[in-house]
């Protein structure tokens, strides 16, 4: 069904919402491109297909129509930002692109940041996701220091003794009062791995609440001393004794140029910032599920055995992979999430091959209970972590089905991601309680 997406162009700011098409000859064109509307929109379907990578586009172009589908973010493309809204987005969140970011990096490197020592704190109160992060980066970097983070570059340095390679134009010619123009290669903690990590370091001491938190990323900074050393333009892979590093590296790249974007509020750039929607979601859901129940109460991606096949006189095995298996004494519960499509003109229910693939993940672990997941799209006005049931299917008086509605605008704010996890705890624990029975 054809509608009317949001496109706003100020200031050559231009916005699409995700999974809603819109007419092309609708749309504010600059004209100062020498490019027609068609042609500037396939260059920019062909962009987008190259960053995300995959055979297709998913920015859709038909019968002079463009629609996002699956993906959101920021890029710009002939020096036009281009905004590609999440179709979760509600119509009043002006802070979006800061709750995509929040989202992208936690499903990224949530497995980091939910260790033990740092994911008991999630319960704690006034706790952002920023505040996270710090704890993550500070706890990780103690733990590598016993190994230096020294790489090799190279120094270049005037000395009478003879310590690398001289200029010997010089030394015959016009020897300086100085000594001797000399290139050495050192091991030295003056290096861009360093520089990055300092840089992700100083942007969250901007942005976190605790004061206790900023002084020890502020003393940690100063520790760390002044560097000459840029961080990296692009992710690179350290070598292997410094392998241990990689990790934290990543997640600080990530911090402080993530494409383009960075965790400050005031300098969000539009180099280009885009992201698969459905990735995202699916490690959203599944590290909540993980800090919900705990990390040994959840199997995710783990493959179950459904049935075989028999193929020219060959057996195997059909095999299948729910997104998460939670475990409540003993009784599995299937949770998947579910990104693709948008509910439009109110809530659609369960589609039949979402329903179809839930109960072949519930035969294959013996599961009564499955749960569906999906983005809040209809009800706006709930707050943050808020899940609504959609609809629930019984199935031979064995089987149960749950659909909702999980609300995350507002994600980067104070406390939504304590809120999302109590969520799923009250929620999937009564619905457990309510369709398996527990031994007493």
């Amino acid at each position: 069904m054809l509608g009317c997406s949001r496109w706003r162009c100020l200031n050559l700011a231009a916005q699409l919402q995700e999974w809603q098409s819109t007419s092309i000859d609708s749309l504010d064109f600059p004209e100062v491109f020498n490019l027609s509307r068609v042609k500037y929109f396939n260059n920019l379907a062909e962009h987008v297909r190259l960053y995300l990578g995959g055979r297709s586009s998913p920015l859709e172009i038909s019968n002079n129509f463009i629609m996002p589908k699956g993906f959101a973010g920021i890029t710009v493309l002939d020096g036009m930002p281009i905004e590609f809204v999440p179709k979760y987005v509600s119509p009043q969140n002006t802070n979006w692109k800061d709750d995509l970011l929040y989202l992208s990096v936690f499903s990224k490197h949530g497995h980091l940041l939910l260790n033990d020592r740092i994911g008991s704190h999630v319960s704690e109160t006034n706790k952002d996701l920023n505040s996270l992060i710090a704890e993550s980066i500070l706890e990780m970097y103690a733990k590598n220091r016993r190994n230096p983070l020294r790489q090799r570059v190279k120094r270049t340095f005037r000395d009478f003794s003879y310590e690398g390679d001289i200029d010997f134009e010089e030394y015959m010619l016009a020897p300086s009062f100085d000594g001797f123009l000399q290139d050495s290669y050192v091991f030295s903690l003056d290096n861009p791995i360093q520089a990055t990590i300092k840089k992700a370091i100083d942007t969250l001491s901007v942005n976190v609440r605790d004061p206790s938190l900023k002084l020890k990323l502020n003393l940690f900074s100063a520790q760390i001393g002044r560097l000459h050393s840029k961080s990296t333009k692009r992710k690179i892979r350290l070598p292997n004794r410094l392998k241990r590093w990689q990790a934290l590296y990543d997640l600080c790249f990530d911090i402080c140029d993530a494409n383009g974007v960075t965790l400050r509020k005031e300098s969000v750039s539009v180099r280009g910032f885009l992201v698969n929607m459905w990735q995202v979601w699916e490690e959203l859901i599944s590290k909540c599920l993980s800090l919900a129940f705990g990390f040994n109460a959840v199997k995710h991606q783990s493959s179950h055995v459904i049935g075989s096949r028999s193929k020219f006189n060959r057996i195997s095995s059909v095999c299948v992979v729910p997104d998460s298996v939670l475990y409540l004494n003993g009784k599995p519960v299937v949770v998947d999430a579910k990104y693709k499509g948008k509910f439009t003109g109110g809530d659609q229910g369960v589609s039949a091959a979402d329903l179809y693939e839930l109960m072949a993940f519930m035969s294959s672990v013996d599961s009564e209970l499955g749960i569906l997941i999906y983005p809040e799209t209809v009800d706006f006005d709930t707050s943050t972590g808020n899940l609504r049931v959609i609809e629930t299917i019984k199935i031979t008086d064995k089987y149960q089905i749950v659909a909702v509605a999980l609300q995350i605008n507002g994600f980067a704010s104070t406390n939504a991601l304590i809120t999302i996890v109590d969520s799923f705890r009250e929620l999937i624990g009564s619905l457990a309680d309510e369709v398996i029975v527990r031994p007493l």
